[in-house]
């Protein structure tokens, strides 16, 4: 297995210049498998521009360096989002057992818009992506849910002055009177609001997190995968805290997203999936990141509100949302 660790973009352009290789319901019961602050918009658009240049080039040189060429991977806007690293590992893990074990080149800068956008054009391979969308033409998206559907297990994050009141919700309906911090680029959020809640969009993700803070809306809906990390990191969790008692449940995922480049990687990656489910391996990696916020979220001492109306692409694979099973109306975390 070989990953390379984030490229910056002065690292992208250089390799890529010198090279040409770039590289409610408590009736719902869990079964679970288990350095700067914000970057100002105006230097947002700088690396944007940046990067759209170096992926101009990486896909010329993609092209030319054939099938052993790293594989380029979109990574995050903010360097404060740490989320993209499962998804990065368990790609690696997939082409290893997918018979391919290429290098990965993690590309960060951009949001997700512009990561579909970039793997339309062919000048991004794999994206991980919510199957909130139907993909564009020469994008295909593997159907399997790389986190089991933990991603759709929601726990609120919230000012402790707020929590409280948060804490005594009891229908999503209540819940809509609270204002809902949400990326302004995040795929689903016309689902949001459509669905009646009220949106405050943030621009960028370490920004939400001051946001909230200050004042400007009551709360972010955050995955059991992603609060606790969160929560702890010294620039986004001071002086916020996890909302008691109430979760959140919608059938929400990422899945892999392959480019128009290299349409061959959406078998290899299909086929690593299904082998390191089969394996245990997936599990086994499932269970070092997400494990110890499994434990921390305490789903056996919460009520869990169904988000209704939230909709999915034909063809998504809910069978694969095994982190959940209906049962009793006491939680439980289950190790596999």
């Amino acid at each position: 297995m070989r990953y390379a660790t984030s490229v910056t973009l002065r690292q992208a352009l250089a390799t890529s210049a010198q090279s040409n290789d770039p590289r409610p319901s408590a009736g719902l019961r869990f079964a679970l498998g288990r350095a700067s602050r914000r970057a100002s918009r105006s230097a947002s658009r700088v690396v944007l521009t940046v990067l759209l240049a170096i992926s101009s080039v990486a896909a010329w040189a993609g092209a030319a360096a054939g099938t052993d060429a790293p594989v380029r991977f979109g990574g995050h806007l903010d360097v404060n989002d740490e989320r993209y690293r499962y998804s990065a590992e368990l790609l690696a893990l997939a082409l290893q057992k997918g018979g391919l074990p290429l290098a990965i080149n993690d590309i960060q800068g951009m949001t997700q818009p512009r990561m579909v956008e970039e793997l339309r054009q062919g000048r991004l391979d794999v994206a991980t992506l919510p199957l909130t969308f139907e993909p564009p033409g020469g994008v295909r998206a593997v159907r399997f849910p790389i986190r089991r559907g933990l991603l759709g297990v929601r726990l609120l994050l919230a000012p402790p002055g707020v929590a409280p009141k948060l804490a005594q919700v009891k229908s999503i309906e209540e819940l809509k009177h609270f204002k809902l911090g949400y990326g302004a680029d995040w795929l689903d959020r016309p689902q949001f609001e459509r669905l009646g809640f009220k949106i405050v969009p943030g621009v960028s993700y370490t920004g939400l997190f001051d946001m909230m803070r200050a004042g400007r809306f009551d709360y972010m809906s955050r995955g059991v995968n992603e609060i606790f990390g969160e929560l702890d990191h010294p620039e986004l969790g001071p002086h916020l805290v996890v909302v008691p008692r109430v979760a959140l449940f919608y059938p929400l995922d990422d899945y892999f997203f392959v480019g128009s480049a290299r349409p061959e990687l959406a078998g290899i990656i299909q086929r690593g999936l299904e082998k390191a489910r089969a394996d245990g391996s997936l599990a086994r990696l499932f269970d070092t990141y997400f494990g110890a916020a499994l434990e921390r979220a305490k789903m056996n001492e919460r009520v869990i509100l169904h988000v209704t109306g939230y909709k999915v692409p034909a063809g998504t694979p809910i069978e694969f949302f095994d982190v959940l099973q209906t049962n009793t109306s006491r939680g439980e975390f289950k190790r596999r």
